[in-house]
C-alpha cells in the first residue's frame, strides 16, 4: 500500500558479536552501549551465564561477578541491537549472487596473484606479443651437424667451410658455439679451426688446435669439444647471421672430417643480455 515519505533503503541484518581476553579483571568494556544484562547473551567456555547473577551491564561496562581468566573463552551476543548495513556480510556471497559478465578488470586487485595451481590452461591464441628473458637466461638454441667427410690440404685457413645460419639473434644476445667434432684424421702436422661471420664479415673468435699430435695419427672414436662465448659486438648482427667454422691442417697434409662416421656438430646457444 502507498505511504508518505522516502522508501527505507534495503538493509542486510546481522547480530553484532563481541570477544573478551580475560586478564583476571571482572569489569569490561562493551563495544555497544546496553541499556541492562538483558541486552546480551554472555558465554564462558560456551555455557551461558545468568543475567543479574553472573553479570550486570550497564552503558558500555560489563562486571562479571567471578573473574574472568586468560585461559577462559568469553563472548556476547547483543540482544535486539542487529547491526544494517547497505553492504552484505563477510563470507555471503557466493556465485549465485554475481551476475554474469560483470566483473570488469577495474574491479581486480594490481597485486592479485593466481597460483599455478588454479591455471587450467592458457589457449595459445592468448598468447600474444614478446615476454623479456632475464639476463643470462638461455633465449634458444640451435643444433648443426657436420656431414663433412672430405679432406682439405691447403694450408690456408678458409681451406673449408662449414656454413650454419643463426635466425633472429636480438641486438643484447650472446651467442655461446660450441663445436664438438669426431674422427679427425690427417697424414701430417696439426689442425686449426676459427669461426667466421659472414654476415658481419668479423672473426668471432681466434684460431684454436682441434688436434696437435704431429705426425700421422688420427682422433677416431674421440669426441673432443670446444666451447666459445661471443659478447655483443658489431660482430654480431641483429637477426640472421651466416656463421662458417673454417679448419685447416698446418702442413698442408690431407685430413677430414668424421672419417671413420663419426658425428661432429656444432650448437649454438642465444643468451639474453
Amino acid at each position: 500500500m502507498p505511504f508518505l515519505g522516502n522508501p527505507p533503503a534495503d538493509k542486510y541484518k546481522s547480530l553484532a558479536k563481541q570477544t573478551i581476553t580475560g586478564d583476571g579483571s571482572v569489569a569490561y568494556t562493551l563495544s555497544r552501549s546496553v541499556t541492562n544484562a538483558y541486552d546480551m547473551e554472555v558465554f564462558i567456555n560456551n555455557i551461558r551465564q545468568e543475567p543479574d547473577t553472573s553479570y550486570s551491564a550497564s552503558g558500555n561496562t560489563i562486571t562479571f561477578t567471578a573473574a574472568v581468566t586468560s585461559s577462559d573463552s568469553c563472548y556476547l551476543i547483543y540482544q535486539g541491537q542487529s547491526v544494517g548495513s547497505i553492504n552484505p556480510p563477510t563470507g555471503s556471497v557466493g556465485t549465485s549472487q554475481i551476475a554474469n559478465n560483470t566483473i570488469t578488470t577495474a574491479h581486480l586487485h594490481t597485486g592479485l596473484s593466481v597460483p599455478d595451481s588454479n591455471i587450467a590452461a592458457v589457449s595459445t591464441s592468448k598468447l600474444t606479443g614478446t615476454i623479456a628473458p632475464n639476463a643470462g637466461e638461455i633465449i634458444k638454441m640451435h643444433s648443426f651437424q657436420i656431414s663433412s667427410n672430405g679432406s682439405s690440404t691447403s694450408t690456408s685457413l678458409i681451406a673449408t667451410g662449414i656454413n650454419f645460419t643463426v635466425p633472429n639473434v636480438l641486438s643484447t644476445s650472446t651467442l655461446a658455439i660450441q663445436i664438438s667434432y669426431q674422427d679427425l684424421i690427417e697424414t701430417g702436422g696439426y689442425q686449426y679451426a676459427r669461426i667466421w661471420n659472414q654476415t658481419t664479415s668479423s672473426w668471432l673468435t681466434s684460431e684454436w688446435t682441434m688436434r696437435n699430435n704431429s705426425g700421422n695419427g688420427s682422433w677416431r672414436g674421440i669426441l673432443a669439444t670446444s666451447t666459445h662465448q661471443i659478447a655483443p659486438s658489431g660482430a654480431i648482427a641483429t637477426g640472421s647471421n651466416n656463421i662458417i667454422l673454417y679448419a685447416r691442417s698446418s702442413h698442408g697434409s690431407s685430413w677430414y672430417w668424421n672419417y671413420n662416421g663419426g658425428s661432429s656438430f656444432v650448437n649454438v646457444w642465444e643468451i639474453a643480455g
